[in-house]
């Protein structure tokens, strides 16, 4: 005799909206969302996403001045304004870009 279990589906989403994943743990895409939500950007979320692309703005910032020492000041401003604005980054998916350009207009 096969019994049924009828579970409602809007308990169960909801259940499942309420799991925190460890920041090391979320796509580059749900970092960005995360980001974005609250006043300021949550700092381990931040952290995580600063430390996946660092050496991504490094990289850029060697390019664009090779001989500068100072490349890490460069960095730290990049972030600023990543942190300061990230909310007005309409499409997540573009994060990666939109970062590089924030980059290259340092210069």
């Amino acid at each position: 005799m096969n019994q049924y279990i009828f579970v409602p589906w809007s308990k169960v989403e909801q259940t499942l909206s309420q799991v925190e994943l460890p920041p090391e743990k979320l796509s580059n895409y749900d970092l960005v969302l995360r980001c974005q939500q609250g006043q300021r950007p949550d700092r381990a979320i931040f952290a995580e996403l600063l430390h996946r692309y660092q050496l991504h703005v490094d990289k850029i910032l060697y390019h664009l001045a090779p001989e500068w020492q100072d490349r890490s000041d460069l960095a730290q401003e990049v972030w600023i304004r990543v942190y300061r604005n990230i909310k007005r980054l309409q499409e997540p998916v573009k994060f990666k870009s939109w970062l590089s350009r924030i980059t290259t207009n340092l210069f």
